[in-house]
């Protein structure tokens, strides 16, 4: 069973078995379950357990009744740590936790990984918009806030209602599918046909100007499917690159949206387009994707978000404990950030104190992270001169538009309303010093 699955399952899990497994985790007695409930029979406790036991697929066999209670905890060990006792792993698994393997902190967190932090009810709001007629989510936040680990969620909860989806990440994508909007589209729709299996046919639908051909294509497509069709774009920030084709891309994208509302085969797409920030001002707002659909707003983590993943990763750290707030605010709730420092934490590589000490310099373990986003300044003289500004100001100050576009996209500020400021305090510490 994966995260999602987990998930899922305990959702479905009545009131009163949500609170007869979070005291028996929590180490009571079915005695005081039993209190706590108000019931009369010990045998109703049981059979709570038995039945969320079953939500979760653990099934008893004969004559090892116990086993139920066991692979509960293993799997809330794994997966809901915070609410499982020390003295009920101890009892049923025998004394120590199972080893957690790591997953390595770049890229991007894989379906199955215990390390995925929900941030609800965003997760559960897109699966339900996803299956919406005529969908279309747009994921924004700044790089390495889980913008892709969300779109891949989304992308297989579709998967599991029986869609199809196929999934264009535009950095991946080779430069010479960009020498114009039609080399592009027809890119697209090459690509859709082989992802789909579906028998390419380009030149017969290719007759009308190239917008209104591959909104041909796309129908023929969805009427060979006969079911929803989902496709995902991540990255799509690398279209603005490209005047040629940026204004019909983005265009087609809205006219398919609002095609769903007259045409019925088109209610069958569902669009997801993922983008680090806004750059609006080139685009006409009427023929604009980035102001119609269902908009999805990643932010940081939260405090107590940030000691599950703790938990998660095997850390007894607590939620008043000095430490976790001091790397809270040194960080600044970065999901990334975050991550890399209990990766770190969970393989004994160094102390809390340690990797707050050396947070901001060459010698910590942010230091490959630092030095990417120095040295892309360093190749942008008017970002780094904006930047300056920022890390130098008392207080959030204005900057030009187009470098806080910039700096917002990579991450490094954070905007509130025209005004700027440093994303978290290891980005003022370390840059003060090197930029």
């Amino acid at each position: 069973m994966n995260k999602e699955e987990f998930d899922t399952a305990y959702e479905k899990l009545t009131f009163k078995q949500k609170q007869v497994l979070k005291a028996f985790l929590a180490g009571e007695p079915d005695t005081t379950i039993k209190e706590i409930l108000k019931v009369n029979d010990l045998s109703t406790i049981r059979k709570h357990i038995a039945k969320a036991c079953n939500i979760f697929g653990i099934k008893n066999e004969k004559d090892e009744h116990e086993r139920l209670r066991n692979d509960l905890v293993e799997l809330f060990t794994k997966y809901k740590p915070k609410y499982v006792n020390p003295e009920i792993i101890a009892k049923y698994l025998g004394g120590t936790l199972p080893k957690m393997k790591l997953d390595n902190p770049e890229g991007v967190v894989p379906l199955d990984s215990p390390f995925y932090i929900e941030r609800l009810p965003i997760e559960s709001n897109c699966y339900e918009e996803i299956e919406q007629p005529g969908a279309l989510i747009r994921i924004k936040a700044p790089k390495q806030m889980g913008k892709t680990s969300l779109l891949n969620r989304i992308l297989h909860h579709a998967e599991q209602q029986g869609y199809r989806t196929v999934r264009f990440n535009l950095q991946k994508i080779d430069g010479d599918a960009f020498k114009s909007s039609d080399h592009f589209l027809r890119f697209l729709c090459i690509d859709m046909s082989e992802r789909l299996q579906i028998p390419e046919q380009l030149d017969q639908y290719w007759k009308r100007g190239s917008q209104v051909s591959c909104s041909n294509y796309l129908q023929f497509l969805l009427e060979e499917l006969n079911v929803p069709l989902v496709l995902g774009f991540d990255e799509i920030d690398r279209i603005f690159d490209y005047s040629a084709i940026y204004q019909d891309f983005f265009s087609l994208l809205r006219s398919w949206h609002e095609d769903a509302k007259d045409l019925e085969i088109w209610e069958n797409l569902r669009l997801l387009v993922v983008h680090s920030t806004e750059d609006y001002g080139r685009l006409d707002i009427n023929r604009s994707p980035f102001n119609v659909g269902f908009p999805v707003n990643l932010s940081k983590f939260t405090l107590e978000q940030m000691i599950d993943l703790a938990q998660y990763h095997q850390l007894n750290i607590k939620v008043d404990s000095p430490e976790i707030n001091l790397l809270y605010n040194m960080i600044g709730g970065h999901p990334y950030l975050a991550r890399l420092a209990f990766y770190h934490l969970a393989r004994h590589n160094l102390s809390l104190d340690q990797l707050l000490e050396d947070a901001a310099t060459p010698a910590g373990i942010y230091d490959d992270h630092l030095r990417r986003h120095l040295e892309a300044l360093q190749q942008k003289p008017e970002l780094s001169e904006a930047f300056k500004q920022v890390i130098n100001a008392d207080q959030p100050i204005q900057i030009e538009p187009m470098p806080a576009y910039k700096l917002h996209s990579m991450g490094l500020i954070k905007k509130q309303g025209y005004l700027a400021q440093a994303r978290c305090d290891l980005y003022y510490k370390y840059f003060q010093q090197y930029l």
